[in-house]
């Protein structure tokens, strides 16, 4: 049948699909990450410096210069994780561009890709690959956020709170110190008088110093009054209750004047140094938490005790503390109590 004129002649499709490997193997126009987007240049000119176990040539040349530039937009580790992350993801992409004869980190780093690489070709035992996975999963998550997830780390449990030291054990502890050496009992002897005295933490009995203990004479006897500062600041002064613990924090920090009331202090833990002494006897340590626990459950009960005092005296932490030893206080009448307080008046 002949055709008309104005009609086309046929011809056959176009095929317009081409294969995987030919698409793939051209770089895109518009790279997504170049030496303009880099948050720290002086980070980006080391990690180029890694090397990696592959034939030298342009290609791993390429692929250490690719791996720098997209490791330069991950969060800053220490030099050793860089060069570390840097050497896993220039191996992957190497491995990938063999078949293109060109490197892409954006062809390469997607999901999917690095997925088959991690199965097929990453080296070493389950536990390197795991830690191959943080890195070019942290790598991918430059590119394609969406396909890579930041990981969602859960909460760790909230520790049970240390319960207060018991009467008993705290004299059992003074009563352990007897076995010690007499240099080492008397650390022992004001190490317990400060905490269980002035409730003072591990750290704060390492720093403190002679100067920071004065007297005030009371009804009672003559009591030590512990500045205890944090950074330069004092946060709290706080008044040890027994005059016998305060006779010999007062002439301990009459003896070393500006010095630290624990000599040596400075390069070790005090309290670590006591214990390993009590521990190598067999005898009880010292646990500083449950004594200072035990200080502010005695402090809270004391009947002359307002918020207002105890606040002065053990600071925000104490009283951040009471939270967790709410279930070692006595029970209050609350009916006694409403009376007590109306006594006075209405507020």
């Amino acid at each position: 049948m002949g055709r008309h004129r104005a009609m086309s002649a046929a011809t056959p499709d176009l095929v317009t699909e081409t294969t995987g490997a030919v698409h793939d193997a051209v770089p895109a126009v518009r790279r997504r990450l170049g030496p303009r987007t880099i948050p720290d240049v002086d980070r980006w000119q080391r990690l180029r410096a890694f090397g990696i176990n592959r034939p030298a040539g342009p290609l791993r040349d390429a692929a250490i210069e690719a791996a720098a530039l997209v490791w330069a937009h991950t969060p800053p580790r220490t030099e050793r994780g860089d060069e570390t992350a840097v050497r896993h993801l220039a191996a992957c992409l190497y491995d990938e561009a063999v078949l293109y004869g060109v490197v892409d980190e954006e062809r390469a780093l997607t999901r999917e890709k690095v997925d088959a690489w991690l199965d097929g070709q990453c080296p070493g035992s389950v536990w390197s690959r795991r830690t191959y996975r943080t890195d070019l999963y942290a790598a991918g998550r430059v590119l394609y956020p969406r396909e890579y997830p930041a990981v969602q780390v859960p909460l760790a449990p909230r520790p049970r709170p240390v319960a207060p030291a018991t009467t008993t054990a705290v004299a059992e502890l003074y009563a352990a110190t007897t076995h010690l050496p007499e240099p080492h009992r008397k650390q022992a002897v004001t190490i317990l008088d400060m905490v269980t005295g002035a409730g003072l933490t591990s750290p704060q009995v390492k720093v403190l110093c002679g100067s920071h203990v004065q007297g005030v004479d009371t009804p009672a006897g003559r009591v030590a009054v512990v500045d205890v500062s944090h950074r330069g600041q004092i946060i709290r002064r706080t008044p040890v209750l027994c005059t016998v613990r305060s006779t010999r924090l007062l002439e301990r920090a009459r003896q070393v004047g500006e010095g630290r009331v624990l000599p040596g202090a400075s390069d070790r833990n005090a309290v670590n140094r006591v214990n390993g002494w009590l521990s190598q006897r067999g005898l009880p340590t010292i646990d500083v938490t449950a004594l200072r626990h035990a200080w502010l459950v005695s402090l809270s009960t004391h009947p002359h005790m307002t918020m207002t005092a105890f606040l002065a005296i053990t600071g925000t932490t104490g009283v951040r503390a009471m939270g967790d030893l709410a279930e070692h206080l006595p029970a209050v009448d609350i009916d006694d109590l409403a009376a007590r307080l109306m006594a006075e008046g209405p507020r």
